[in-house]
């Protein structure tokens, strides 16, 4: 009896070696090219290739303490969605190895074939078989669909997720089968390392949930007794940590704020998008990065009564499964909808990039769950159909035919991740609107030399989307194109465009560069206020703030002390539009005058530098003023002058920091 069960323990680990061969094997065809053939692309550019904080192991602390965007962005607060610390461990310890993309890719074929077995153990756990497992595997394996996640660096993201939501899925099921503490705890773990790898792993107390009603029909009367309602509540706190973590470095931001959505909208599109991922999955050609996406709702239209009737079945298959006791295909489904749940209700963290095939790795896993067990049933249920000569001769070569298509489309599509240039033209081939892409692209041509190139994208991006929500740096990218050609016209031109079209902490520089610009032009009071924005962008600069007080300096030696500032804030500032300053009062003594002027009504004033005050007489003569008073409870500003100037009436100039001057007479 012991040598029987011994023999079975071999045989069982025999099959999994015998799987995780084949599996290997596979993605080295499918994938393999990756290694020779892939570069760094877009996100991978600034968070690793040009990111110090990835480029040695004293940064480890960062992974938890700041974000992989830290660099690029001039800090996480405030600034990022995005709080990932497995990715960015990954990362660092990747660089190690070799700073060149090939390592990087090494490192997600790892990440895939590990995830690609665990969906073998997974399956295996559920159905105690060997073949439904391992085409499960196989199939989640070479669905073209997962190349955008296993062929872009950055989305290394989603490998994390799966590793982890994956070995708490497979710890959940041993510990519904053997009920060892060891393993519930072990599911805590990965729990927490799944929400630290991406947001959606919050979701998988939910899976765990809904497996315990549909796979191991736990009646709910059971559920609900405190011995499993505290295995849930338990899950609370590696939640509470991951919160405390995530909010401590980056906030509490939400959203990515560059589409706004009513609710027709997000209904439409929620409705609609859960169709295209549905469709994708059956018929992922052609393959893109960005494809259009219009969100303007039609609820008549085909489209979208396609999509309620699509939404419907999906629902209806569940409820079918369910009653029917398919128990593996009806947790298969759930798989697939609350993993692709969140991406159609939280709309505003996705931005411009509504759909995106990377959103469907992980509820593709219920995808191929469902095709395993599925692809057994089958032969199960109806073996005449598959297993006899001329059916069977005909579902292989079917088998193979798909299998070919997938490898082709696979392989094919890898070589369109050659580097930044090759997947954004691509890219800019299907979808010509995808702006984020045609913007970056114009980046990295500047970034190599090839500033023709470049100007072409910025001038295209402008013509196509003059109002985008990012255009300011496509302007940008001109004005630094223009710099080069040292054509000092049209560069200021073009940067001061640029700080016309956006106002977002990332923009601060373009500010600066404007600054730098009139400064150079002896123009000293415009410098001033272009570092002034500049600074209310990203106050911790440390070279907006030097420049900042370069033009203090200046603006004190040619304008202060020569008595010229009053006429140098009408010739190098705008007259503001609205006047929103009015004089209120005037006190003499011996020595001196009060000057009151007031803030008319609720009006709103900018930023409004003491020092840059001034006035003068009718007459035209500079006014000394001796003194500066500023009572922000009353909104009253008080101008202290010689009281020779008491018979006389003044005008004083209020400059602000956004390069308007507001003016405001004694009478």
């Amino acid at each position: 009896m012991k040598q029987l069960q011994i023999s079975k323990t071999i045989q069982k680990a025999n099959k999994n070696y015998l799987a995780f061969g084949v599996l290997a094997v596979l993605i080295v065809l499918f994938y393999g090219n990756t290694l020779v053939s892939d570069g760094f692309a877009f996100d991978d550019i600034v968070q690793i290739e040009h990111n110090p904080y990835v480029q040695s192991l004293e940064y480890l602390p960062k992974a938890v303490t700041s974000c992989q965007w830290e660099y690029p962005n001039k800090g996480c607060m405030g600034r990022v969605l995005y709080y990932r610390p497995p990715f960015f461990v990954s990362s660092i310890v990747t660089y190690q190895i070799s700073p060149n993309p090939w390592a990087f890719h090494l490192v997600s074929l790892l990440y895939f074939l590990l995830i690609v077995y665990l969906i073998y153990l997974i399956t295996k756990a559920i159905t105690k078989q060997f073949v439904p497992s391992l085409v499960a595997a196989i199939l989640f394996l070479a669905h073209p669909i997962l190349t955008e996640t296993v062929d872009w660096i950055a989305a290394g993201t989603e490998l994390t997720l799966a590793v982890f939501a994956l070995l708490a899925v497979l710890f959940y099921i041993r510990w519904r089968q053997s009920k060892s503490r060891k393993d519930l705890l072990f599911v805590y773990l990965w729990y927490f390392f799944a929400i630290l790898s991406k947001e959606q792993g919050i979701l998988l107390p939910v899976l765990f949930l809904l497996a315990d009603l549909v796979l191991f029909r736990i009646p709910v009367k059971q559920l609900l007794r405190w011995s499993e309602v505290k295995n849930y509540f338990l899950f609370a706190v590696p939640f509470i940590l991951y919160m405390f973590m995530r909010v401590s470095v980056i906030g509490f931001a939400l959203g990515g704020g560059f589409m706004q959505w009513t609710f027709s909208e997000r209904v439409y599109v929620g409705v609609t998008l859960f169709t295209k991922y549905v469709s994708k999955i059956f018929y992922p050609y052609p393959l893109a990065l960005f494809p259009p996406f219009e969100k303007n709702p039609d609820f008549l239209s085909f489209s979208f009564l396609l999509s309620v009737g699509v939404v419907i079945l999906c629902a209806g298959s569940i409820l079918f499964c369910i009653k029917k006791r398919q128990n593996v295909m009806a947790f298969s489904l759930l798989w697939f909808s609350l993993f692709i749940l969140p991406v159609l209700i939280f709309l505003d963290a996705v931005g411009e990039h509504v759909f995106s095939e990377r959103y469907l790795f992980l509820p593709t896993v219920g995808f191929a769950l469902a095709g395993g067990y599925g692809f057994s049933f089958l032969i199960k249920t109806y073996p005449s159909l598959f297993l006899k000569t001329p059916q069977r001769f005909f579902w292989i070569m079917f088998l193979v035919f798909l299998a070919g298509a997938a490898w082709l489309l696979t392989y094919e599509r890898n070589k369109d991740w050659k580097n930044n240039e090759t997947i954004s033209l691509k890219t800019l081939e299907q979808n010509p609107n995808a702006h984020p892409v045609r913007s970056q692209l114009g980046f990295w041509y500047a970034r190599r030399g090839e500033g023709e190139k470049g100007k072409e994208q910025f001038e295209e991006l402008i013509k196509r989307a003059p109002d985008w929500k990012d255009i300011t740096m496509a302007y940008k990218g001109l004005g630094d194109y223009y710099k080069l050609q040292g054509d000092e016209e049209k560069t200021l031109e073009y940067y001061v465009k640029a700080t016309e079209k956006s106002f977002s902490p990332r923009d601060y520089v373009v500010y600066n560069d404007v600054g730098v610009l009139y400064m150079d032009r002896g123009e000293y009071l415009k410098g001033f206020s272009y570092f002034c924005r500049a600074l209310q962008l990203l106050p911790e600069n440390a070279a907006t703030q030097q420049n900042f007080e370069s033009s203090l300096g200046s603006i004190e030696a040619e304008y202060i002390k020569k008595g010229e500032l009053y006429e140098a804030v009408k010739e190098q500032f705008e007259k503001a539009p609205a006047q929103k300053i009015s004089f209120l009062d005037k006190k003499c003594g011996e020595k001196s005058c009060q000057y009151a002027f007031a803030f008319r009504g609720d009006q709103q004033v900018e930023a409004l530098p003491p020092f840059l005050i001034s006035a003068q007489t009718q007459t035209g003569k500079e006014v000394v003023i001796l003194n500066k008073g500023f009572d922000s409870a009353a909104g009253v500003i008080i101008l202290e002058v010689s009281s020779t100037f008491q018979d006389k009436a003044i005008t004083a100039l209020f400059p602000s920091c956004s390069g308007l001057y507001y003016e405001a007479t004694s009478i």
